[in-house]
């Protein structure tokens, strides 16, 4: 059937349009406007299509070539070097530079308040930057399991004339960490560096210190424990040292010039080993895809030619209400 105006009809398209949800409405004129809709939509929408309406969106992972890593990345490792000079104070180089963050077993400490409590998590801030967190252990644990160590600290090897104790108290000097567990995990529960003037905060006690030295001192028997921590190569600003990947030497010596002694002689206590690093990184990238329908325009009957005014409108899955519906009849039997 004919409708009986023109007039009337884009009226009454109008007045449905309006009770449709905003991202399917269609123009009045019967044009395509692109809004978000990709180009080759658009083409096919111009080909027997009256419009695109989006009925979904979805995020996906587009995977990058796979390239050489260039720099070591973040992380803690841990040192467990023997036969040094005992009581000595030694210094840390790594590929031949000074510098690198270290964490040493026994933490020499400030208490400001409260005291620490063994096996509780002790996180440490520059600033407001936090950048340590290591779990505590007894101030004379040395090795074994940390409620019951196989081997213990006797001499606090940073002040002779006193023993290490078995438990925390407000007077403490030493926080004793566990720097296997910062090496367990890469940045994971227990990670980070000390510095001298850190603030070091129990997360179970409460109690608050301050780092008031980071030195690599021999025990008495000549042992040195600790662990030292690669930044983020990637980081903005940029760390003061990033290393390149590839086979590096990591040296304890008494040296704090790194001077190489002389064969035979005894004056510098000194030690090496290598650390290799290689790796491969693949750059991931989120991008949101947005799931376009079309529109198909209403072919004519009789052959007649497309109507602009004949417009069709597909509901989602909420639907939509019609106020009014006007119908027109050329013929009636």
């Amino acid at each position: 059937t004919a409708p009986r105006s023109r007039a009337d009809l884009l009226r009454m398209r109008q007045r449905l349009a309006r009770q449709l949800p905003p991202h399917m409405r269609l123009p009045s004129d019967g044009r395509l406007r692109r809004i978000g809709v990709p180009r080759s939509v658009a083409a096919r929408a111009g080909r027997g299509f009256a419009g695109a309406v989006m009925t979904g969106s979805f995020m996906e992972v587009v995977r990058g070539p796979v390239q050489p890593e260039t720099h070591i990345r973040s992380r803690n490792v841990v040192f467990n070097a023997s036969g040094f000079r005992p009581l000595q104070r030694h210094y840390a180089f790594f590929d031949g530079t000074s510098g690198i963050d270290i964490v040493p077993k026994l933490i020499q400490v400030t208490m400001n308040s409260g005291s620490f409590v063994i096996g509780e998590t002790v996180k440490g801030y520059i600033g407001g930057s936090h950048v340590f967190s290591a779990r505590a252990y007894a101030p004379n644990h040395k090795v074994g399991p940390g409620a019951s160590p196989t081997t213990i600290y006797r001499t606090n090897p940073y002040d002779r004339s006193v023993d290490l104790p078995s438990v925390y108290s407000s007077s403490s000097t030493v926080l004793n960490v566990d720097v296997n567990a910062l090496a367990n995990e890469v940045i994971g529960t227990y990670f980070g560096y000390v510095k001298t003037g850190m603030t070091l905060l129990g997360e179970t006690s409460g109690a608050q210190a301050t780092v008031s030295d980071s030195q690599l001192v021999a025990d008495r028997f000549g042992d040195i424990i600790g662990s030292f921590f690669f930044r983020n190569p990637l980081a903005d600003p940029a760390p003061p040292l990033r290393f390149s990947i590839g086979e590096k030497t990591f040296r304890l010596t008494s040296s704090p010039t790194n001077k190489k002694p002389l064969k035979g002689s005894l004056l510098i206590s000194s030690g090496e080993t290598t650390y290799e690093a290689n790796g491969l990184v693949q750059t991931l990238r989120r991008q949101r895809v947005n799931v376009v329908s079309l529109i198909r325009r209403r072919r004519p009957r009789g052959g007649r030619k497309n109507d602009p005014l004949a417009q069709s409108f597909t509901a989602d899955e909420t639907g939509g209400f019609l106020t009014s519906v006007d119908l027109y009849f050329a013929n009636v039997d």
